[in-house]
């Protein structure tokens, strides 16, 4: 009788056993399975091998193109006649209360209402000479009374004459003239504003007079004595 409990105790054991065992190789078996999907084997998971990549050369950079040399420049001439005296500056005052002096030219006439054969050198002779003037007035209700000067070579001034500017007047052109301008040497002729200042002035030279030279009319007016040419305006 003992010995048989102890038989049927040794194969409950053994059934206890054979059954874990079982359980265990089903569990194992189950992973392995679901592990398929999962993980890639080690023959799947070995990648092909991949050509180095190979980086694009530099392309050369290109031949510098040749600079240009720009030949060195001669320097301006300027040419100086002997027989030519220089040319005096005229000193102008643009804009003395609402007087404007554009031009100043000394001639031996005026012929429609431009000086003709304007210069700064002529022939010492008995004739008239004639400083025109080219004048704006900017102030457009007063009316304007520059005074006209010749300067001989000794200083002393030569006739004073007024000139007439209208109030406003955008190009007033107008002249005055002289007999008594005769006297070889360096001369000048001013525009004075009512309060004597110099507006404008140009410089000119009368030479020496030859036995070829053509007498004027006469001074047939006093000394200092000038004559207003007409003014014009455009």
């Amino acid at each position: 009788m003992h010995t048989l409990d102890s038989q049927t105790r040794f194969l409950r054991n053994l059934f206890r056993a054979l059954y874990v065992l079982g359980a265990v190789v089903y569990i194992v078996a189950f992973a392995f399975g679901c592990g398929d999907d999962a993980a890639p084997t080690e023959e799947s998971a070995v990648m092909a091998p991949v050509a180095p990549a190979v980086a694009d050369p530099e392309p050369s950079p290109a031949p510098a193109m040749p600079t240009a040399t720009r030949a060195p420049q001669a320097p301006p001439r300027s040419t100086l006649l002997a027989d030519e005296p220089p040319q005096p500056a005229t000193r102008e005052v643009p804009f003395v209360d609402g007087l404007v002096v554009r031009r100043v030219a000394v001639a031996r006439a005026v012929s429609n209402r431009e000086p003709v054969d304007p210069g700064t050198r002529f022939t010492a002779a008995e004739q008239p000479l004639f400083a025109h003037f080219e004048l704006t007035n900017r102030a457009g209700t007063t009316e304007r009374h520059p005074l006209v000067v010749f300067v001989g070579p000794d200083g002393e001034d030569r006739g004073l004459i007024e000139l007439d500017v209208p109030a406003g007047a955008p190009r007033w052109r107008t002249w005055a003239f002289s007999r008594t301008v005769t006297h070889p040497g360096d001369w000048r002729v001013e525009l004075r504003d009512e309060d004597g200042r110099v507006l404008a002035e140009q410089e000119f030279m009368l030479s020496e007079a030859t036995q070829d030279a053509v007498g004027g009319d006469g001074d047939d007016l006093a000394e200092g004595a000038l004559e207003s040419g007409a003014p014009a305006a455009e």
